[in-house]
């Protein structure tokens, strides 16, 4: 039985190596050699410092030295995420150099309590790898690995660049292969999707060496009608566009802020994009502001307004209002006209900015015998990010805005018109209002 389990052992014992049986010398200049890619055995007990206090004007406690000779001219990874319970500190010097110290890399504790570093390198140069621990009078053992990491080299791919909503690439029906994310730069991606169709988008990739996670938005960075953040390989969106026209769809492919790795490659396949020569964007909508700043709240801030959509007369539900930076808890909701009263008028603590006559869309003009879905009533989350009470929100978040004005106006949002909006609110013993929306639609 006892030679059983030897035979089924060896050769997981194997698969380490000799590289991993090697440990770290105490001393620099007598740095333990080792050469390529692999795992590797570390031993910190009874080390001492020699190095200078060079890692943000720390020394690497208890450390203990190799010398790395690289593979190959590439972008690598020295770390030891998962392969200790050690604090550990990693600094990466270039050449064999005791003397001089030139330091390339550092980190500490960058993976809950463990340390990653990532650095260029030529192949067959050699490299000071300086191991040890991060506070005062911890040592331990365990494993690193060095790994080859494209983070570091930068790597671009068709679309580069596009980085933001002004760079966004144009996407039709298709496979994309070989695209690369990272937490520097996150990818964008524009195109249309017909009245009423269908949208999916398919991203593949392995979890493991990256969490990706992907936002749609019919307002480029505003207003998420879509989105998947799940913790495993793959991401996948299923989204029907409801209005009747042509919508302009931006997505967001972006590296997870908590993922322990900053970059990751992926394949996206994508159906469902098309137009009718219909669009959304109603012939030229636009969206100015009024009233801004507007009188502060007791948060010491003042409620901002935000207006996304389509802007069009024709939909339904031609624009989304948020309002941000109010205060916890307080109840709200939005008011209209057809002008824009600028700086306003003094109302108990704010400014009203629309003119006379003006319309509410709180809970008293949602009546079963008018519409419903004009009530505007929400509440400021601790965030200070206004949240809708009534359901009439694609967002959960904010007001989607009907075509039909209530009373007194009574009447329908109409091309070319113009509307100003802005919202009441509590404020402990006193009301305020925010900034002020004006909206010219297509």
């Amino acid at each position: 039985m006892r030679n059983a389990t030897l035979a089924a052992l060896l050769p997981a014992a194997l698969l380490m190596g000799a590289a991993a049986a090697q440990n770290g010398n105490n001393s620099c200049g007598s740095a333990t050699p080792i050469n390529g890619l692999g795992t590797f055995l570390f031993d910190n007990n009874g080390a001492t410092i020699d190095g200078p206090a060079d890692c943000g004007g720390q020394p690497v406690r208890r450390d203990i030295w190799y010398l790395w000779t690289a593979p190959a001219t590439d972008g690598y990874e020295v770390t030891t995420c998962g392969g200790t319970t050690l604090e550990t500190r990693i600094a990466i010097y270039d050449g064999f150099d005791c003397v001089n110290y030139p330091q390339i890399g550092c980190a500490a504790s960058t993976c809950q309590g463990q340390t990653s570093v990532a650095f260029n390198a030529v192949g067959g140069q050699q490299y000071l790898i300086r191991l040890g621990s991060r506070t005062v009078g911890s040592s331990g053992s365990g494993t690193f690995d060095i790994l080859t990491n494209f983070c570091v080299t930068n790597p671009q791919d068709q679309f580069d660049p596009n980085g933001d909503c002004s760079s966004a690439a144009t996407l039709t029906d298709g496979s994309y292969t070989g695209l690369f994310v990272s937490k520097d730069e996150p990818d964008y991606y524009q195109f249309e999707v017909p009245a009423g169709g269908a949208l999916q988008m398919d991203w593949f990739f392995a979890h493991s060496a990256g969490d990706i996670d992907v936002f749609v938005y019919d307002d480029c960075g505003n207003n998420v009608v879509a989105e998947s953040l799940s913790g495993s390989n793959d991401e996948t969106i299923f989204w029907t566009n409801p209005d009747p026209c042509d919508k302009l769809i931006s997505v967001r492919t972006e590296i997870w802020t908590g993922s322990n790795l900053p970059c990751n490659t992926y394949d996206m396949v994508v159906s469902g994009i098309g137009s009718t020569g219909n669009p959304c964007s109603g012939g030229g909508g636009s969206v100015a502001y009024g009233c801004d700043p507007a009188n502060p709240n007791s948060t010491g801030l003042d409620a901002k307004i935000a207006a996304s959509g389509s802007l069009s007369a024709a939909d339904a539900f031609p624009v989304h209002l948020d309002v941000t930076q109010g205060p916890a808890s307080q109840f709200a909701y939005f008011v209209t006209s057809a002008t824009l009263n600028d700086p306003g008028i003094n109302v108990a603590s704010g400014r009203l900015c629309v003119g006379a006559p003006l319309a509410r869309f709180s809970p008293g003009t949602a009546t079963a015998s008018s519409n419903p879905q004009l009530n505007s009533l929400g509440q400021f989350d601790s965030a200070g990010v206004l949240q809708s009470l009534s359901g009439n929100s694609s967002t959960g978040a904010g007001f989607d805005v009907p075509q039909i004005i209530p009373d007194p106006i009574n009447g329908t949002i109409a091309p070319g018109s113009t509307w100003v909006f802005q919202l009441w609110y509590r404020d402990g013993p006193t009301s305020n209002f925010s900034t002020a929306a004006v909206v010219t639609f297509g």
